[in-house]
C-alpha cells in the first residue's frame, strides 16, 4: 500500500492547515477495486487540529472511468462533492460512525486512502449508463446497443408451441 495518503499530523500546531492530494487510478488498483478503471481526482483537505480531535474536511472533484453498464465501453464520470471526518484519540482504533474514527494517543499520523476509498466508490451511482449518469454526455457504442435491441426483440416473440397455453383457464 502506498504511503503517498498518509497524512502526518504530530508536529502540526492546534490550527487550521491545508492539503492537497492528487488520486489516480493506482489507489483503487491497491484496493483492488474492479468499478473504478481510473480516476483523475483533485483532493483538497483542510485539517482543524485541536488538543482532543482532528477534522478534516474533505473536498474531491475530478473525473473516474468506469464501464458503461448497457454497451460496455469506458465512460467518464464527473466527481465534486465534500465529506467530513472526525478523528478522536482513544484507546485503539475504532470507527464510531461514519464521520467519527477513533485512533490511539500514540498515533501520529492518519492513512487517508480507505477514507477517499470509500468516498469515491460510495459517490459513485449505482448505474452507469452513457448519457443517461449525471455529468457525462458521451453516447453508447451503436454496434453494441442494436445487437440488444435485436436480441431483446427476439425474446419478445412468443414461440407457437407456446402461443396455446394462454387459451387455458384455471
Amino acid at each position: 500500500m502506498s504511503r503517498k495518503y498518509v497524512l502526518k499530523f504530530s508536529g502540526l500546531s492546534n490550527n487550521l492547515h491545508e492539503f492537497e492530494y492528487t488520486v489516480g487510478g493506482d489507489l483503487f488498483k491497491d484496493f483492488d477495486c474492479e468499478e473504478i478503471l481510473d480516476a483523475d481526482l483533485l483532493v483538497k483537505l483542510s485539517l482543524e487540529k485541536s488538543e482532543r480531535q482532528l477534522e478534516l474536511s474533505f473536498e474531491i472533484q475530478g473525473k473516474i472511468s468506469v464501464l458503461c453498464d448497457r454497451c460496455g465501453d469506458d465512460m467518464d464520470l464527473n466527481l465534486n462533492f465534500e465529506r467530513k471526518l472526525y478523528v478522536r484519540f482513544g484507546e485503539k482504533f475504532e470507527e464510531q460512525d461514519v464521520e467519527l474514527y477513533i485512533i490511539p494517543f500514540n498515533e501520529s499520523s492518519i492513512d487517508l486512502a480507505p477514507f477517499i476509498y470509500e468516498y469515491v466508490t460510495l459517490e459513485k451511482p449505482m448505474r452507469c449508463v452513457h448519457g443517461e449518469t449525471e455529468g457525462n454526455n458521451q453516447t453508447c457504442d451503436s454496434e453494441v446497443v442494436n445487437i440488444l435491441e435485436t436480441k431483446i426483440e427476439k425474446e419478445q416473440e412468443i414461440d407457437s408451441r407456446w402461443e396455446a397455453l394462454k387459451n387455458l383457464k384455471f
